[in-house]
């Protein structure tokens, strides 16, 4: 099977911001999905996030793919990720479908729990039950979405008899999926029979380890609603220039930026560790952003951390990722400052080069 290649979003502003700075941006990555798409990308990801500043201005993703789907006719529309502790199951449903609908069946649902502690307390919700939340969600949405009618007991949400409209184009619902921050997560993507998606921080042993524990928890998998999506996805910062030198100095501070305020960011949500759930110590020393913010941006563009370089550099750091079981790259190619007029070259060379090496390596049978 051929690698797949998307773009993935959080809408990153940088201070400082002026009045129309978020609308050139929502403007901006419109006009990059179309670009994207004449590339031969596969899909636009969009995350959710609340009360991020700088780093992610995307409170209602699934708006800005629905304007997506009008400008595209078959880039895949994902959802990366709904959180579902802070989201009804049935709103959830009833808003996937209805993308799917006015996309004609483009929609992959990614779900997640939240890394950020404010934005589970801003909406009521206790960080501790986050994984069950989640867990409750990935259950119940997918039967709203394939089933006539539900009753459904559960810890947080139960229905009764409930018809959910409407319904999605694609049957038994759109290819689900889970953001995966630590082993476990692969664990229980799985089980269940989710996608997982993840950030790889140059560890292509780690990587490997996690793909082996997804690959054996999968050969039980009970999805809700039957449905299997056994890919795993990996996300990282990516630049392509003409020139090595242009992209890694373009791109590579800006990656560097992105992760040290992620770090910092949870940090500051996490560091009391009396308070912080067992789930998320992790997240209390900088998550999977730790070992990308030291040093200078060259060595974590040598390790692979990030996509960064010529047509030919990023082929050979996309290589690994395939080699450490990466199936889907999901490209942040819109991070920190990095022009719009660079976003999309960087799109376009993609296309030109880096597209097509992998889909002539999966035609001749190699790494398949």
């Amino acid at each position: 099977a051929r690698l797949k290649f998307s773009l993935f979003y959080q809408l990153q502003i940088p201070r400082p911001w002026d009045q129309g700075t978020e609308l050139a941006r929502y403007q901006q990555v419109m006009e990059q999905a179309e670009v994207a798409e004449q590339a031969g990308f596969d899909g636009v990801w969009l995350a959710e996030h609340h009360f991020q500043p700088e780093i992610s201005h995307s409170g209602a993703p699934d708006i800005l793919l629905a304007a997506i789907a009008q400008r595209t006719s078959v880039l895949r529309l994902g959802l990366g990720v709904v959180l579902l502790p802070i989201s009804h199951p049935v709103r959830v449903a009833e808003r996937v479908a209805t993308l799917d609908l006015v996309s004609n069946g483009r929609v992959e649902f990614g779900t997640g729990r939240s890394t950020l502690r404010r934005q589970l307390e801003a909406f009521e919700v206790d960080p501790a039950e986050t994984r069950d939340r989640w867990s409750e969600g990935v259950e119940l949405i997918p039967r709203l979405m394939a089933e006539e009618t539900v009753t459904f007991k559960g810890r947080f949400h139960s229905v009764e008899g409930l018809t959910v409209l409407p319904k999605p184009v694609q049957k038994p619902h759109p290819p689900m999926w889970v953001a995966c921050g630590q082993p476990d997560t692969y664990r229980l993507a799985g089980e269940r029979g989710l996608g997982a998606i993840g950030f790889t921080s140059g560890d292509f042993e780690e990587q490997r380890r996690r793909v082996a524990i997804y690959r054996e928890a999968l050969k039980t998998a009970k999805p809700s609603a039957g449905l299997i999506n056994d890919q795993i996805g990996v996300w990282t910062m990516a630049h392509c220039a003409e020139s090595d030198r242009e992209a890694r100095d373009l791109a590579g501070p800006e990656a560097m930026w992105y992760f040290r305020t992620i770090r910092q960011q949870l940090a500051d949500e996490w560091g009391d560790s009396a308070t912080t759930p067992e789930s998320y110590r992790r997240y209390a020393q900088g998550g999977p952003a730790s070992s990308t913010v030291s040093g200078h941006h060259d060595e974590a563009i040598d390790a692979a951390r990030y996509i960064i370089g010529d047509p030919d550099a990023c082929i050979s750091m996309i290589e690994k990722y395939r080699e450490a079981g990466a199936q889907h790259v999901l490209t942040v190619m819109q991070v920190g400052r990095v022009p719009h007029e660079k976003v999309k070259r960087s799109i376009e060379l993609f296309g030109k080069y880096v597209i097509p090496h992998f889909k002539a390596t999966a035609r001749a049978g190699i790494g398949g």
